[in-house]
């Protein structure tokens, strides 16, 4: 089942929108008759029950460019329906309302248009819920959960359906996790190398032992003089922070040294810690000259 999500900024296109899915364009001769389904709808006049739409549109949260009608249209592959009834239309027509979350909560108008070669279900509906300032947003993934939720209702009452099968039909696209992976070889590459050279220390090993040698420090500050003066050592910074050491001009960040980010952050609080010590002996200082 093709489900085409339209919508309309503009509220008082809801009179057009209403008497197009209730007549289309005079064609239908009956607007009210099934397959048909109104919520919330106190008019049950082609003039006037856009109105309804109209004043449950003052609940909702006014913004620039937000949405205020809701046009979703439910269409049947043309090979399929010789063997459509009306009685399947209202039954779809409610399960998708169902699904959609908008049973008994919308103002809502849902209409089919019935056609020798061709038969679908207009669903008109507002953008927030009855009375309220909830809307029926959806995300990416709960728009294909609902669209294979409602074709798998499909297939289970009406397998005659067939052509009408689109979306269960798609394969769902695998997410590669390139960060995983990336892990994942970087691991297995440094087993590999360890397996080879059993009982000979790599380069990350020896930067591992330094750097717990020289780790003892009060402030980041300190701990950074102590890096410029090892012989084998370099800063590495990101984004104006210290963030590891260059070994042998290869970068190591403090986690892959085995150093725990309460370690670093012990050390900041430290010189956070003697910075305000320094404020308050400064404070005091000047407070005793100017007393002098």
């Amino acid at each position: 089942m093709i489900i085409k999500f339209k919508s309309r900024k503009r509220i008082h296109s809801s009179k057009q929108a209403c008497r197009y899915i209730l007549t289309e364009d005079g064609k239908l001769k009956n607007p009210f008759a099934a397959p048909a389904l109104f919520q919330n709808i106190k008019r049950l006049d082609i003039d006037t029950i856009h109105k309804d739409f109209l004043e449950n549109h003052k609940f909702s949260k006014q913004r620039k460019n937000g949405i205020a009608l809701c046009h979703e249209i439910l269409a049947i592959h043309d090979k399929d329906t010789p063997h459509v009834t009306n009685d399947m239309l209202q039954d779809l027509m409610e399960k998708y309302i169902e699904l959609r979350g908008l049973k008994d909560t919308a103002v809502l108008i849902a209409k089919a248009h019935i056609h020798e070669d061709h038969k679908h279900i207009h669903v008109l509906f507002g953008s927030n819920h009855y009375e309220s300032v909830t809307t029926y947003r959806m995300t990416r993934k709960e728009m294909l959960k609902l669209l294979r939720d409602f074709e798998s209702y499909q297939i289970e009452k009406y397998p005659q359906l067939t052509n009408s099968i689109v979306h269960l039909n798609k394969e769902r696209p695998h997410q590669r996790d390139l960060a995983k992976e990336d892990r994942s070889r970087r691991k297995e590459a440094e087993f590999q190398m360890r397996t080879r050279m059993k009982g000979v220390k790599s380069n990350k090993d020896h930067a591992s032992l330094i750097i717990g040698e020289i780790f003892i420090a009060d402030s980041p500050r300190e701990l950074e003089r102590k890096i410029i003066e090892h012989s084998e050592l370099q800063v590495y910074k990101y984004r104006s922070r210290l963030a590891g050491i260059v070994f042998k001009n290869r970068k190591y960040r403090w986690k892959t040294l085995g150093i725990s980010q309460e370690q670093i952050q012990r050390l900041e609080c430290i010189e956070i810690r003697l910075t305000e010590l320094g404020k308050v002996k400064q404070f005091s200082k000047s407070r005793r000259r100017n007393r002098g």
